[in-house]
């Protein structure tokens, strides 16, 4: 039995199951002899001899080797940030607070081809935008011996040094630096996009040119759809130095044209994207609109340029979003929530079911606009989860509902969501009343933050051992709750399930389990697990039973005539061992 292991997925990894994907819907061949020649993969996916020349930089090299290399991190679940309709329906709504390039490789098998729209509106390039220090980025050392130039970048101080820095203009990788960070998030987001999907992609004038030729790289100059134009000032700037720019660019690709023309026409909507069209003030709102929205939600300014919610609606129904699909919407630089806000806000009109995932990482807020100050918004994760809290108030009460109350002391264990075993009203241990479970809307969220994996070593104790830890507060890295939920989502991914199931924990033969979904996965981390008959009884006179029961490989090499009994028993369970892989 292959051992499964806790290293979260890579981007060659994610992109080989897209394409296997592709390979079992297209050609019947592949799925009954498993093998194909290279002429009949190009035939198959479409692929085509490039046309258009692609764009080089110095590094890109590596920027497409991080891409394809492993995820060090998974997902540490926030109960204490989040809310949902009750407690057997967690929302289907997330928001991953870290490195969205980590967060797209565990997103990427998961829901791999399910997205159906990507809106992004990454840093622009001005000179004074910070880009992602990638661990892959060429040291001022290795560019220097590529192209000669001996310029420094200024770090951002703090915790966040390591991953960020300010791209000036004088710096001589200043285009190198952007397209060094886009690069490996176009080619990973890509791998989410269902056949039928598009991404949106807000730019100005620095890049415009740069960013176009990356993503004719990338989804191929052939899925261009269209590159919008967006009126984003109402009134020219009196002080612009030479011509007033008053327009931004929306670039619209799809995975693949033809299919999404073809998903067009089936809902009756229009295919007629003219090139270089214009979305006018009046249309779809400007600048100055999103700050006065994010204004009247969060009382005051506290994030620099928020696009304005019915632009990012109209790139919404031009992707032919459907209502009661619930489809998906990923937006990875997601800043202040926009896109959070407009997914419910089209759902709120038409009882919709669209629901999103938001992916930012935590930079520090704008102290010049007393974002901390006044508001303890200490990041731009902390305003992006407060608006998304306002919104769902916001139209909670338009609804009549009651959206439980938040409670940022409470300790954070088990998952959070649900612990059968320690759960009390004096505990804390559950959340707060939820919406009604019939309300119409899915009004919750579910909040996770990026953390780095922890090694597998040592045992985890049973039940008698381990009360006193399970008051411990906080992801404390030692503890045994935070190490079994760490693994729990690195399994999850593994096994390509999604990330919105319910958490919970039961004990059974004296061993604690952490149940997923909660019929799709248990964990049994315990290094002293001891397969006993008791334990296998206990197991089978369980009431449900989950599709994969996750053990660690060397307690089954520990127990090897008890492990075939337990495979035998449990045949409508697919019993995964697990081992620890540290290659990164």
């Amino acid at each position: 039995m292959q051992p499964l292991s806790l290293r979260s997925p890579s981007g060659t990894e994610i992109i080989r199951a897209r394409l296997l994907k592709c390979l079992q819907e297209r050609c019947a061949d592949f799925k009954s002899q498993g093998t194909m020649s290279a002429e009949q993969l190009a035939q198959v996916l479409g692929v085509k001899p490039k046309s258009a020349p692609a764009l080089g930089w110095p590094g890109k090299g590596k920027a497409l080797g991080t891409a394809l290399s492993a995820c060090g991190q998974t997902l540490w679940p926030r109960p204490e940030l989040s809310w949902s309709r009750s407690d057997h329906q967690p929302s289907a709504n997330m928001y991953l607070e870290g490195d969205n390039l980590e967060a797209l490789k565990l997103l990427g098998l998961s829901y791999s081809g399910a997205v159906k729209v990507i809106y992004i509106d990454p840093p622009y390039n001005t000179g004074k935008d910070f880009v992602y220090r990638d661990n892959f980025a060429q040291s001022p050392a290795e560019y220097d011996q590529i192209v000669g130039a001996r310029e420094k970048a200024d770090l951002v101080s703090g915790e966040l040094g390591r991953r960020m820095q300010v791209n000036k203009e004088t710096d001589g990788r200043f285009h190198s630096n952007w397209c060094t960070l886009m690069y490996p998030r176009l080619l990973l987001a890509r791998q989410l996009l269902r056949t039928d999907g598009v991404i949106f992609i807000s730019i100005d004038d620095y890049e415009q040119q740069n960013l176009k030729l990356l993503c004719d790289e990338v989804f191929g100059a052939d899925n261009l759809v269209t590159q919008l134009v967006w009126q984003r000032a109402y009134s020219p700037k009196n002080d612009a130095k030479f011509v007033s720019t008053s327009h931004d660019y929306v670039l619209m690709y799809a995975y693949d044209r033809a299919a999404f023309a073809q998903s067009l026409r089936a809902q009756g909507l229009s295919c007629d994207f003219s090139q270089g069209q214009l979305l006018t003030y009046t249309m779809v709102g400007h600048s100055q609109e999103g700050t006065q929205e994010l204004k009247v939600l969060l009382q005051d300014g506290v994030f620099d340029g928020p696009k304005p919610v019915r632009l990012i609606k109209h790139l919404l129904r031009l992707a032919g979003l459907k209502a009661h699909d619930h489809e998906l919407v990923l937006d990875f630089f997601s800043g202040s929530a926009t896109t959070a806000q407009a997914v419910w806000d089209l759902n709120a009109a038409d009882d919709g079911n669209r629901c999103f995932i938001m992916v930012q990482l935590p930079e520090q807020s704008n102290q010049d606009q007393r974002a901390h100050a006044n508001h303890n918004f200490a990041t731009i994760c902390d305003i992006g989860r407060a608006r998304i809290r306002a919104v769902a108030a916001k139209l909670a009460a338009q609804l009549n509902l009651t959206l439980p109350p938040m409670d940022c002391t409470k300790i954070v264990r088990g998952g959070g969501y649900v612990d059968d075993v320690t759960s009390s009203p004096a505990s804390g241990a559950r959340m707060a009343p939820l919406l009604e479970p019939s309300a119409p809307l899915d009004l919750g969220l579910q909040v996770f933050t990026l953390t780095a994996l922890p090694p597998l070593a040592g045992s985890l104790s049973s039940e008698q051992s381990y009360q006193s830890e399970l008051l411990t507060a906080g992801p404390d890295r030692s503890s045994i709750e935070y190490k079994a939920l760490t693994w729990l989502y690195c399994l999850i991914a593994r096994l390509q399930l999604p990330f919105t199931g319910r958490l919970s924990t039961k004990i059974i033969a004296g061993f604690k389990v952490w149940c997923y979904g909660p019929d799709l996965l248990w964990l049994c981390p315990q290094a002293n697990l001891v397969l006993s008959q008791a334990w296998i009884d206990a197991l089978s006179n369980e009431s449900s039973w989950p599709q994969f029961v996750a053990v660690r490989s060397d307690v089954l090499m520990q127990h090897q005539d008890v492990a075939f009994l337990l495979a035998e028993l449990l045949k409508a369970i697919t019993v995964v061992p697990f081992t620890a892989e540290e290659a990164v």
